[in-house]
């Protein structure tokens, strides 16, 4: 299979830290544990970070328009991640 193939079906190497980001954020949404959710949105950070850093980089084997996407989708998923730690924190389990 081929990288641009991975890339547009999600099954990339780095999709796959976001995809436990999230994971432990809906986790976070049914807890009503402070020190579980603290724990996790550590780990929804990490995570976050690990898949910019690993799906941000240029990949010569596919092509300029995906990785345009890559450098705008990863970090705006970090972002989004970041948001539903707030809404968490603030709004869901306050």
């Amino acid at each position: 299979m081929n990288s641009e193939l991975k890339e547009w079906l999600g099954i990339a190497p780095a999709d796959f830290p976001v995809y436990f980001a999230f994971l432990c954020v809906v986790i976070m949404y049914f807890s009503t544990n402070f020190i579980l959710d603290l724990i996790l949105s550590v780990f929804v950070v990490f995570c976050g970070i690990v898949a910019c850093l690993i799906g941000m980089k240029k990949d010569l084997n596919v092509s300029n328009f995906t990785n345009t996407i890559k450098l705008f989708a990863y970090p705006m998923c970090f972002l989004f991640s970041v948001f539903l730690i707030a809404l968490n924190f603030l709004f869901w389990n306050s």
